[in-house]
């Protein structure tokens, strides 16, 4: 059985799967950007937008809204780790798809965080703040959730070794922020089955539960 990591255009599954991400984001911005919201959602197919307006100027501001809602899903995805730059076990750095498109991690300013303020009491700046935050914390959760899926322990190959860069689970991280570690050292039960991993990290030494770890989906 294969799976794949990526969406690769010439399987015969591609176009609904980029066709329901895009749906998926436009759901997601709908409060933000109601218009590209609607537009995507109705005059898109797989990557080919085709829609109108009754003035230039209206086409503008129709073509700077959609960017801007894609954008804001580009934002976030593209700060996913993918793999270890270096085998050298202080240096935590990973290569990410931003440096890809811009040649560097991305960054965000520090921003309140806004999840369990009610929507009345948001301005229209804070309400766009709380909607990217929503989607920041159900996205990174699903995506560490089907690393692991992925990297199942197996009974006689464990997946995780000592060197091994890792992202720890942290729900309190904020937008685009990851937590990574380098594993250490393994500590098997008197079972021998390893459920404890020790991580070297930004701020110093981390010991684990393993099911707090995801693997990056490419190995370095």
């Amino acid at each position: 059985m294969f799976q794949l990591n990526t969406l690769t255009f010439g399987v015969s599954s591609s176009p609904f799967l980029a066709i329901r991400t895009l749906q998926q984001l436009a759901d997601d911005e709908s409060l933000v950007h109601p218009r590209a919201s609607k537009i995507i959602k109705s005059h898109l197919y797989v990557d080919d937008l085709l829609t109108g307006a009754e003035t230039f100027d209206q086409a503008r501001v129709i073509r700077d809204e959609i960017i801007a809602l894609l954008v804001r899903g580009g934002f976030i995805l593209n700060s996913r780790p993918i793999t270890a730059i270096s085998s050298d076990p202080n240096d935590l750095l990973v290569l990410s798809p931003a440096h890809c498109l811009i040649g560097k991690s991305l960054t965000s300013l520090p921003e309140e965080n806004l999840l369990s303020v009610p929507d009345n009491r948001l301005s229209t700046w804070h309400h766009i703040q709380k909607v990217r935050q929503d989607f920041w914390s159900r996205w990174s959760l699903e995506y560490l959730n089907e690393l692991q899926t992925r990297a199942k322990w197996d009974k006689d190959k464990p997946n995780l070794t000592v060197g091994d860069v890792v992202l720890i689970k942290d729900r309190t991280l904020p937008c685009t922020q990851w937590a990574l570690g380098r594993i250490t050292s393994l500590h098997p039960d008197d079972d021998g089955v390893i459920r404890v991993a020790t991580m070297k990290t930004a701020t110093g030494e981390l010991k684990r539960s393993v099911k707090t770890l995801c693997p990056l989906p490419v190995e370095s």
